[in-house]
């Protein structure tokens, strides 16, 4: 698999990045949080990014990123 799967989401719940690998708990900023991506996560992502769009992270599915 060549896609990234794990990302990290920032306090207000967006998508910021992504990674291939677990990143250790040294490497994750205070007050943002890893979650695991499958392969249809990743390609939502992909997708909402190509429209211009944010990606956002709620209970445990991708969304696009409205600011509170």
């Amino acid at each position: 698999m060549n896609k990234k799967q794990y990302a990290f989401v920032g306090p207000l719940g967006r998508i910021n990045r992504m990674f291939e690998t677990e990143q250790p708990d040294i490497k994750i900023p205070k007050g943002v949080t890893q979650v695991h991506l499958t392969e249809e996560q990743h390609d939502q992502v992909i997708a909402l990014r190509k429209e211009g769009k944010a990606a956002g992270w709620k209970n445990n599915s991708v969304v696009e990123f409205v600011r509170p």
